[in-house]
């Protein structure tokens, strides 16, 4: 009863989605207490029904601003090397920003049990991750080069705290406009390096790195943009040439994969097909 009450509670406060993970945490807690043999039957979790849509923050779904790789270098670039407290911001947003890892997983990295100074992997674990995706993901020099400078001996790599103040006074310093700068935040930079990673149509690839099980997921991360827009143009065009007669689709295909460079007419991810390569 006290479950099912909870439940039309909470409807009132959060959307249906966000109650169903709850529900589910509590229910994934209630069979590791009974295996524990700390209960002796597994209580009903009531199921939110599938009409059922909650509410709506208040302040709305927070809008990503999106950020070119040359405007989050930029923003890096003013970035002081550490807060008016003592936390290393700098190098923090920059992990995050080359790894596209969710902060609160950097936040719960560990030493030595997850990282090695010089390693060239990171290891995530299941307990650290949103979606308990534990795997080991490759890193960048820039990013092994921004944990090896905070890396202990023993526990917490990155402390936990807020960097949005910081970050929007070095995206003003580096002219993005107040108010986009006004909106800013760690999880833009997560957006934004997905986004980048996104223009190699590996999509398989991005979700492993950013910890996503489907690449469903992943799609959302991925922003138009100009440059994306011009490279549709550029390939239309390159297929055809008014100068030429049109190309049959066996020769489409062929001249896609000497173009792209991957020599493969069986996959999708690896842009080979002229009509999804251009999706």
């Amino acid at each position: 009863m006290a479950i099912e009450q909870y439940k039309e509670h909470r409807l009132g406060q959060v959307q249906a989605t966000t109650l169903r993970g709850e529900l589910s945490a509590l229910r994934r807690l209630h069979r590791w207490m009974k295996k524990r043999k700390l209960l002796s039957a597994l209580p009903e979790v009531p199921k939110v029904p599938k009409r059922a849509t909650g509410t709506t923050h208040k302040l709305g779904k927070r809008k990503v601003v999106k950020l070119s790789p040359e405007e989050m270098d930029a923003i890096l670039a003013h970035l002081p090397e550490s807060t008016r407290k003592g936390y290393p911001v700098r190098d923090f947003v920059t992990f995050v920003r080359e790894t596209s890892l969710r902060p609160s997983t950097v936040f719960g990295l560990r030493a030595p049990h997850d990282y090695e100074p010089g390693a060239r992997l990171l290891r995530i674990r299941d307990e650290n991750d949103k979606a308990r995706f534990g795997r080991d993901v490759p890193i960048t020099d820039r990013a092994r080069k921004a944990i090896d400078s905070r890396f202990p001996c023993d526990g917490t790599i990155f402390p936990e705290f807020d960097c949005r103040d910081a970050l929007r006074e070095a995206a003003r310093a580096a002219g993005i406009s107040a108010h986009r700068a006004s909106k800013l935040s760690i999880y833009d930079f997560r957006h934004g390096r997905g986004t980048e990673w996104g223009r190699t149509g590996n999509l398989i690839g991005i979700a492993y790195l950013m910890g996503h099980k489907h690449v469903t997921t992943t799609k959302e991360y991925l922003h138009s943009n100009l440059e994306e827009a011009q490279s549709v143009l550029f390939r239309t065009s390159f297929f055809t040439s008014p100068a030429e007669a049109a190309p049959t689709t066996e020769e489409l295909i062929a001249q896609a994969a000497e173009m792209i460079g991957c020599g493969r007419e069986d996959s999708n991810l690896h842009g080979c097909y002229p009509t999804r390569s251009l999706v």
